[in-house]
């Protein structure tokens, strides 16, 4: 049985990692959230499905497997929906939202491969995967300093490429 102390501090430290890997994978945070629930129970029923190593990587990899699974089960799902019936229950505001919204991430993915390699690993792994400025120092080994210095600058390099697009 798992100490339920343990298993909330488990979950308050791992959540933001679990989440934003399936939010990556997934580009939608309900069903990223839904993994996240996925992962914790699982963790919850069977503990011993972790058989130690790096904790990190290993719900990172299951992450992202129970992400693409359920891209899976979308494709599969909307596979059976005929197309006409997708368009008709789409109205013009849903669309002409959903257009916005890829222009903005696709500016988005635009400034942040302007980033240098070392800002861009940090700014992702604050903003994409919610990791604590503390939880990427330890991760890459870098002081925590550091870690903050580069995630300002990338900011700061993306809110100047903001101006621009």
């Amino acid at each position: 049985m798992v100490d339920p102390s343990a298993f909330e501090l488990l979950y308050a430290r791992y959540r933001p990692l679990v989440f934003g890997t399936a939010l990556r994978v997934l580009r939608n945070p309900i069903e990223a959230e839904d993994v996240v629930q996925t992962i914790f129970l699982k963790a919850w029923l069977k503990p011993a499905a972790f058989r130690g190593g790096n904790i990190e990587s290993w719900l990172t990899t299951v992450s992202k497997n129970c992400a693409i699974d359920v891209l899976r089960k979308r494709r599969h799902e909307l596979g059976a929906i005929p197309i006409e019936m997708l368009r008709s229950s789409a109205s013009a505001y849903d669309v002409e939202e959903a257009a916005i919204l890829a222009v903005r991430v696709d500016r988005v993915r635009q400034a942040v491969s302007t980033l240098r390699s070392d800002q861009r690993e940090v700014v992702m792994a604050s903003f994409f995967d919610g990791d604590s400025h503390e939880n990427i120092a330890r991760t890459t080994a870098l002081p925590l300093g550091t870690v903050k210095t580069r995630i300002r600058s990338g900011l700061m390099h993306l809110r100047r490429k903001a101006v621009n697009l």
